[in-house]
Order: C-alpha cells, then structure tokens, then sequence
C-alpha cells in the first residue's frame, strides 16, 4: 500500500517490513527467500499452465484462474522441495512461538498441497539429485497434517460452506474428495 503513495520505496524492504512482525525475526528472511523462489520459478517457467496470483486476463498459454494446479509447469520439483525446506525451516527457527508456527504451516498449505498431489514424484526426484525432504515421514500423515490445519482455520478465515473446498482441479472438491485424489480409492 505505502509504494503506491512513494514509487521510490523498495518493494523488497516494505515486504520484509511486513514479514518481520507477522512470522518473527528467525523466520522473516526464509518466508522472504520462499516467496522469491516461487516468484524466480513462475517468471522463468518457459510456459506456464497456470497462475499465481491470479491475474485477470488471459495470457494466452492458460486460463486465468487455473493458478495452483499440480501439474503446474511454474513450479518443477526442485522448486517444490526447496520451497517445502525452507518452510520447514521457518517452523523450527519459530518453534517457540504458537502463532509464528500458526501463520507459517498455514502458509504451507498451497506447498504441501502440490506436495501432496505430486509426491512419488517428488521423492523420486528427492532421491535421484539427493535432495532433502521436507514433507514429513509420510504420506498419510502429511496429509493428516495438511488437513488438521486447513479445517482448523476454515471458520476463522470467513469462507463459505460447511467444508472447506480443496482441489483447483475440481472446484467441488473437500477433502473427502481430496484424499481420494491423494491416495486413490483406498484408505
């Protein structure tokens, strides 16, 4: 908002001037790094089949409000884990503060979220460069993480339904629906 009134403040020092406060000191400049990563990976994707954040017209190689998609070409593998690793890294330099682990695995939503629907993926690619994996030990319980935050916040985030709705390929989807896109039929 500020940069609006005066063109000549830096966007990078009034991001951080934001982040500071709202995750805390120990995670700020990984939050920052993570948001660039994702910011260098959508702007040097040679085509990207989906946006973030959303945009309001048409660029010509996807529709504008299919941003977040999986199968996203914004975000390769190593982006997704590296992403994932600095995020986890963010929650253990704020481990001693509730709200700053609040704000960030609320924040790990939309990661884990591709995380989740790309995972074997993932980890194949995880082993084959020698990669860390910040997803957790398992599936089941990355999901069952994903879904404790993501419905613990549904009310307080003033959206609509009596679930929250999860998949950008399928906009009906809840997370019952979801999970079946995650691990298939089976439970």
């Amino acid at each position: 908002g500020r940069k609006a009134f005066d063109p000549t403040l830096s966007t990078n020092e009034t991001i951080r001037e934001f982040l500071v406060p709202f995750y805390g000191h120990a995670a700020a400049d990984l939050i920052f790094q993570y948001y660039d990563l994702l910011a260098i990976a959508y702007r040097d994707a040679p085509t990207v089949n989906a946006t973030w954040p959303p945009i309001a017209h048409d660029r010509g190689d996807h529709h504008p409000l299919n941003y977040g998609l999986p199968n996203s070409t914004a975000y390769p593998s190593r982006t997704v884990l590296e992403a994932g690793e600095l995020l986890a890294k963010a929650t253990a330099a704020v481990a001693g503060s509730p709200s700053g682990v609040q704000r960030i695995m609320e924040l790990r939503l939309s990661i884990n979220y591709l995380a989740l629907l790309r995972w074997d993926g993932l980890k194949s690619f995880a082993t084959t460069h020698k990669l860390g994996w910040p997803f957790g030990a398992s599936k089941r319980a990355a999901f069952e993480s994903f879904s404790q935050v993501l419905t613990s916040n549904w009310g307080d985030a003033g959206w609509l339904g009596k679930a929250p709705l999860v998949s950008r390929g399928n906009p009906q989807c809840d997370l019952t629906c979801f999970e079946k896109e995650v691990f298939g039929n089976a439970r």
